[in-house]
């Protein structure tokens, strides 16, 4: 009975394909015997030039158009408009109009890929004979079909015998593809990502058996789908492994593997075993991907996928998919300003890639945003429209390293506003060549403004380790001899130096270090050999300092924190007492990475002349005193020092040198007889820096870098803490005694940041 029964189905199968042969054949008298390269269409009543998602560039709404109608999409379903396309017109590839409603196309005109026919291979439990993908054989065709669009069909036959490509179908449309052999079918649906994709292997199914199809998603990429090498991205792929046969799956053996070194993956197992799949199910492998450096504007990596069959001993079956990263990216900024304070809209922009896709943005009013676009050697195409009566607005871009958007307040010039037009065509497109200045322009009503622009000669980013800044410092515990402790690098000094070092990447760097380097006849390094900085985290940085003491997950912010050189001092370097003062002295430091990759950065610094000079400031802020009566009983409060006061004082005092004093204590004194100093004589003014001035007041009340005058707001002291020296004046000193009063002043030994 069973053995009737399959020759039933294999005779049902039979005719099956013999109708499915029919079916490759198109339907349009034109294209039966016109077909290019085997290919043949179906008829149709809207033209394919129209076919695909359009955008309402004012809205923002989606419109679909098939072979025969006009849809509005939602979210769930597409709503028909009309038959045809009458009152549309299509301007270009990328441009739709009706009246003065303008349409923008999503994901471009057409995708092409290619895919290839595969099987399991031989075994000792077959039911018929298949072979593995690359065995290579004749005969083989497949048909695309757009599930979106009936009428969007194609047949095509493979050359090699294994791999069948087909022209491209309509952009972001989910592809039915159908191989054969004329004995056997596979069937599967793909969704091209991008021109000229290898969608992997589309496998031959046996009656009652099962195959496998892989796609893939990164749930992080940029739109629209966009990764990027140059390790600027550590990107979650997952793998979706589906079940396209008839019959359950059992346990089976799974493995990803690649040739190309410069992919790197973490948290992803490359074995492991399935459980059972059910047919149309699917089993997800997941982990994280980047890839490292090149040249060119994409790399395409592909991804081995194999399976261990164990319950029908076919031995293994193969898959490839493939993930093209992008060279790096060129952010644009784009800011928008309405003419009316009263509006609220926003400036509607579409952006065409070179590859077709496309992607629309809104800029706020008075608002800037970004846009990043993968480097390319070919044209990018800037749109904007959607402006009628009340929402005609000025806007700008510009390349983001290389200039800022333009200011667009003030009252605009008839030229401004007219500037750039007519680019209402994309045949008219305003060419952008220099990007060291921003465009600026005017949106009017039912206008469209193009913009072509070439990129290839801009700076791509790049993800790496890079100088972030120095720490240094002259303290005199390195040379007690040579260094003052000012903070300043002088002739003749031997300064300590930590650099801090930021991951620009997207991913973790490990195992990174530095080393200190310069060329200069003036500098000799004393201690620059490579120091650990342990782990960077991507966007993450790090001086030695923290990499040593703090935890390994990096920094975004440098803090100075009870940073004492005393503790930790990779680099050291010493400074000739010839070198003049005010040279501009270059260092490098080379950073690598476990990978092997290594950058180095330049820095200067400057070699300045020596001096912390400290000055009483005199005049009305030089020294300030009061004599409150509730200070002591024998106080008059008439803000003079009679005999027998007690007396509360502040004195400023000035930095007049080349360089920051920092820790600055200052200690007064006298030597006359009619004065009894009570409590400190000295006190800490903390720093000071070039040609400032402080009290202690300021010191203890304000910031520590300092005032170029002192301020006598609140000065009354109110309270003791404001008034560092105190001193009484005996009864027996004489009236209109001059009582000298003489300051010193010292350093304390802290670290300066640059």
């Amino acid at each position: 009975m069973k053995k009737i029964f399959y020759k039933l189905f294999i005779i049902l199968t039979v005719f099956v394909l013999f109708s499915c042969g029919n079916l490759f054949k198109g339907t349009n008298p034109e294209d039966e015997n016109n077909g290019e390269n085997g290919k043949s269409h179906t008829a149709i009543t809207i033209p394919s030039e129209y076919w695909g998602t359009w955008i309402q560039m004012d809205t923002g709404d989606e419109y679909y158009i098939d072979n025969e109608k006009i849809y509005k999409k939602y979210y769930n379903y597409n709503s028909e408009v009309q038959v045809g396309t009458n009152g549309y017109t299509l301007e270009s590839p990328e441009v739709l109009r009706k009246d003065t409603t303008v349409f923008f196309r999503k994901g471009g005109r057409k995708r092409s890929f290619k895919v290839t026919a595969s099987g399991f291979s031989s075994g000792t439990n077959r039911s018929i004979s298949l072979r593995a993908a690359g065995t290579g054989a004749q005969g083989i065709s497949g048909r695309r079909d757009n599930e979106e669009n009936a009428g969007d069909t194609e047949t095509a036959s493979s050359t090699d015998g294994e791999t069948i490509e087909f022209e491209g179908g309509v952009a972001d449309d989910p592809q039915t593809v159908t191989v054969t052999d004329g004995e056997h079918t596979g069937t599967a649906t793909v969704d091209p990502q991008y021109e000229g994709e290898n969608l992997g292997a589309i496998p031959f199914v046996e009656p009652g058996k099962y195959a496998f199809k892989t796609t893939y998603k990164a749930t992080n990429a940029d739109e629209p789908g966009f990764i990027y090498g140059n390790n600027l991205g550590l990107y979650d792929i997952t793998f979706n492994i589906t079940n396209i046969g008839y019959t359950t799956c059992e346990t089976s053996i799974y493995s990803f593997s690649w040739e190309d070194t410069n992919l790197k993956a973490i948290d992803f197992e490359k074995e492991g075993n399935f459980a059972s799949i059910a047919p149309d199910a699917s089993k997800q492998v997941k982990g994280k991907f980047s890839y490292g450096y090149f040249d060119e504007e994409y790399k395409d990596v592909t991804i081995k996928i194999t399976i261990t069959d164990s319950s029908e001993d076919r031995n293994t079956w193969v898959d490839y998919v493939t993930l093209r990263f992008y060279r790096g990216f060129i952010n644009f900024k784009v800011n928008a300003r309405n003419f009316s304070t009263y509006s609220s809209a926003k400036l509607k922009g579409f952006l065409i890639y070179p590859d077709g896709r496309s992607e629309r943005f809104t800029v706020s009013p008075d608002y800037t945003a970004t846009i990043s676009v993968p480097w390319s050697n070919n044209d990018y195409y800037f749109v904007f429209s959607g402006a009628d009566h009340d929402t005609e607005m000025c806007y700008s871009f510009a390349a983001d390293d290389y200039a800022s958007p333009a200011d667009l307040s003030g009252i605009w010039s008839i030229d401004e506003i007219n500037a750039y037009e007519k680019n209402n065509k994309i045949q008219e497109a305003t060419s952008v060549a220099d990007f060291n200045a921003p465009i600026k322009a005017y949106l009017k009503n039912g206008d469209i403004d193009y913009y072509k622009f070439n990129i290839s000669n801009l700076k791509c980013s790049k993800g790496q380790l890079e100088f972030l800044g120095e720490l240094h410092s002259d303290i005199t515990d390195i040379s007690s001899e040579k260094n003052n402790g000012d903070g300043t690098i002088n002739p003749g000094e031997i300064i300590w130096m930590d650099i801090a070092i930021q991951n620009t990447s997207g991913i973790e760097f490990s195992n990174v270090s530095g080393e200190l380097q310069c060329d200069s006849q003036y500098i000799t390094i004393i201690e620059g050999n490579p120091v650990d900085y342990g782990t960077i985290a991507a966007g993450k940085a790090k001086t030695n300092y923290i990499a040593k003491f703090y935890s390994g997950s990096g920094y975004s912010i440098i803090s100075k924190d009870d940073y004492y050189l005393s503790k930790v001092h990779p680099f050291q370097f010493s400074v000739s007492n010839s070198c003049p003062t005010g040279t501009q002295i270059p260092l490098k430091i080379k950073m690598s990475e476990q990978s092997g990759n290594f950058w180095t950065n330049s820095f200067m610094i400057s070699v300045e002349r020596n001096g912390v000079i400290l000055e009483y400031l005199g005049g009305d802020y030089g020294m300030k005193y009061t004599d409150k009566t509730d200070i002591s009983e024998e106080n008059n409060g008439n803000s003079k020092i009679n005999p027998g006061e007690t007396v509360w004082m502040d004195i400023a005092i000035k930095n007049t040198g080349a360089s920051m004093a920092q820790g600055v204590t200052l200690t007064i004194d006298s030597t006359s007889n009619y004065i009894s100093f009570i409590g400190e004589k000295t006190a800490l003014y903390g720093n000071i820096s070039i040609g400032k001035g402080k009290t202690f007041y300021n010191a203890r009340n304000s910031s520590n870098t300092g005032y170029g005058s002192i301020d006598n707001t609140d000065y009354n002291f109110s309270r003791e803490e404001y008034s560092p020296f105190k001193f009484t004046v005996l009864n027996t000193c004489p009236v209109n005694t001059e009582i000298p009063i003489f300051i010193s002043y010292e350093r304390t030994k802290w670290l300066y940041m640059d």
